[in-house]
C-alpha cells in the first residue's frame, strides 16, 4: 500500500496530477477541487489510495486525510466506484458530505452527476453510522 507521496509536481491535468519522486513520475487521479491546491514545480504531499483491477492499476490522491477516508468509505457502497467517489469529493468538502449523510439529504447527493435517487439512498443507508467529524485523524 502506498500511503502518501511527496514529490515535485510536474504536470497538472483536469482530473490528475503527475508527481515525480526518486526519478519516478506517478499519475495520481485527484478530485477536481484538489487540483488547484498543487502548484507546478513545487513539492507536494498527496495522501493516496491504490486501486488494483484486472485491467488497470490506478492511484488516487487527496490533499487531506479526511478526503481520502471519505473516498475509502464510499468504495464499498454499491454503484459507487472510484470515479464517482472522486466526483462526490470534488463537489463537497468532508464536512459538507458528513452533514448531508447525517441529515439524510438525498437531494444534496443527487447534485453529483451520476448519482440518482437510489444510489443516494444507498450511500445514506450504508454510511450513516460510519462517518464522524473527526474522520481521518
Amino acid at each position: 500500500m502506498i500511503d502518501a507521496i511527496t514529490g515535485r509536481i510536474v504536470r497538472l491535468g483536469e482530473d490528475h496530477i503527475v508527481v515525480e519522486t526518486a526519478g519516478i513520475a506517478y499519475r495520481v487521479f485527484c478530485p477536481a477541487s484538489a487540483i488547484h491546491t498543487y502548484h507546478l514545480g513545487e513539492e507536494g504531499l498527496i495522501y493516496t489510495h491504490l486501486v488494483v483491477r484486472d485491467d488497470a492499476i490506478s492511484l488516487f490522491g487527496f490533499p487531506s486525510l479526511e478526503e481520502r477516508e471519505i473516498f475509502r468509505r464510499l468504495l464499498p457502497v454499491g454503484q459507487v466506484g472510484p470515479r464517482l467517489a472522486l466526483q462526490i469529493i470534488s463537489l463537497f468538502s468532508p464536512d459538507e458530505f458528513i452533514l448531508a449523510v447525517s441529515a439524510g439529504d438525498v437531494d444534496k447527493l443527487t447534485q453529483v452527476k451520476g448519482i440518482g435517487k437510489k444510489t443516494a439512498q444507498r450511500i445514506l443507508v450504508e454510511l450513516r453510522d460510519k462517518l464522524t467529524p473527526d474522520l481521518g485523524t
